[in-house]
């Protein structure tokens, strides 16, 4: 993904943060973000499914925004996007970055599975990485 076509994601990205879904399903998702973000808030270890979250006061104010309806799930605004996102993490090695500094391997994995832990950590690890690739990306980092 270009620089460019980061910036149109990123654009896409805010718009979802300020839109927030309210179906059933993501009643419970939301649930389960409130309260892992809850327990950061808590004094809780910024970790998920074994990974350091790099971003978690951000994290914690984009899905408060959005009364922490999940963004990445199936069915919420960018379901559909997880593989571009992964495309992108992958594509970031071309400007230097370390895609596993982006949770890659992890978020492939989380992909495959369907329990609510793993959708859970899923949804944080794709936001936190697309928050890290974002300030890394405006930063040069």
């Amino acid at each position: 993904m270009s620089l460019r076509g980061f910036s149109h994601a990123l654009s896409a990205f805010a718009l979802v943060c300020v839109c927030a879904t309210s179906h059933a399903a993501t009643r419970e998702a939301s649930s389960r973000i409130r309260a892992f973000l809850e327990g950061l808030d808590a004094g809780d270890v910024s970790m998920i499914a074994g990974r350091q979250l790099q971003h978690a006061e951000m994290l914690s104010k984009v899905y408060r925004a959005r009364d922490h309806a999940p963004i990445w799930l199936r069915g919420a605004p960018l379901g559909k996007q997880v593989p571009d996102m992964l495309k992108a993490i992958g594509d970031s090695v071309g400007h230097g970055f370390v895609a596993e500094r982006y949770h890659r391997s992890t978020i492939e994995a989380l992909a495959r599975s369907d329990d609510d832990t793993s959708r859970l950590a899923l949804e944080l690890l794709l936001t936190d990485a697309f928050l890290a690739q974002a300030t890394h990306r405006g930063k040069g980092a």
